[in-house]
């Protein structure tokens, strides 16, 4: 009977541990690809100041830069995880602003809640996605276009009810 209790004990244990060691895993690959495009965003920039990168996942996912070169300016280099296709580079002063792109989502949109908005890539364009809540309780993915605002693409998610 003590052996029961013990593997009983043991069972949580084990998934437990195999479950953070795969969230930790996943994370050190996510580490290792924002390493891997600040350091292309270097090369492909010289002299830049890197403030964050965070990712893309559409079609093809991207590694985007947000950084200030030596004139002081904001740029942003999309940084493709394939390494076949070219970076992508944009001075912050060429598109819409991350402020911008949110309040046009709000007068469009009227959103419950905006989740995220964040830079992407979609056919070689650059883009905001935004992501919120719409008023039928839908998640939902709005992408404007980096330089001129105008959709891209919209969709909705209907969450299932239980």
């Amino acid at each position: 009977m003590k052996k029961w209790w013990w593997l009983l004990l043991l069972i949580p244990f084990i998934v437990i541990w195999q479950s953070v060691n795969i969230y930790q895993s996943t994370l050190a690959d996510e580490k290792v690809l924002h390493k891997q495009a600040e350091a292309r965003a270097k090369k492909i920039v010289k002299g830049i100041k890197v403030n964050k990168v965070e990712h893309f996942h559409g079609k093809d996912s991207y590694q985007v830069v947000h950084a200030i070169n030596e004139d002081g300016e904001a740029v942003y280099v999309w940084v493709p995880d394939n390494n076949k296709k070219k970076p992508v580079i944009k001075k912050a002063s060429e598109g819409w602003t991350e402020e911008r792109v949110k309040e046009q989502v709000i007068s469009e949109r009227n959103p419950i809640e905006i989740i995220d908005i964040r830079l992407g890539m979609m056919s070689g364009t650059p883009l905001w996605e935004v992501k919120y809540v719409d008023n039928n309780d839908q998640y939902t993915y709005y992408y404007m276009n980096f330089q001129n605002g105008e959709l891209v693409k919209r969709y909705s998610i209907k969450e299932k009810k239980t």
